[in-house]
């Protein structure tokens, strides 16, 4: 039974057949990392590519939506803040970063909010401005 040293005698002898051509073995060595690392990549790059169209993209567009909608805001609309605080807008200003909100009608109780910590806007009728602005593009199309 061949020893350790033996093996790798044996393998370094192998290996330097391999090698010990004059182009070919210089060649293959240099090409084969080369390779491996761009086999790998390619997977890499598809996977990145498959996340910033199934998660960065759409949520980039619900945010762009929900700014758009915080600039539009305006007396009576009910609004949910980030942390689940219902109320109707009593007070806004377009350069104010606060928004007024009524949270009792009993008590009249009012918040001084941030405008950025609204979450969700309902408009004066109640129903939810995704919803009027789906309904929209159906009858822009009709």
């Amino acid at each position: 039974m061949p020893t350790i040293y033996e093996f790798a005698f044996i393998l370094a002898q192998a290996n330097g057949n391999e090698a010990g051509d004059a182009n070919g073995g210089d060649e293959q060595v240099a090409q084969n990392p080369l390779q491996s690392c761009g086999g790998m990549m390619l997977p890499m790059i598809l996977i990145f590519v498959l996340f910033y169209f199934m998660m960065m993209r759409p949520q980039a567009k619900q945010r762009a939506k929900l700014r758009e909608q915080l600039n539009n805001i305006k007396k009576n609309d009910r609004v949910v803040t980030a942390g689940g605080i219902w109320g109707i807008v009593v007070n806004v200003q377009k350069d104010s970063p606060y928004v007024t909100i009524k949270v009792d009608e009993q008590t009249n109780a009012k918040l001084k909010v941030k405008r950025t910590s609204i979450t969700t806007i309902e408009t004066e009728d109640g129903s939810d401005k995704k919803e009027t602005d789906k309904e929209r593009e159906k009858t822009d199309e009709n």
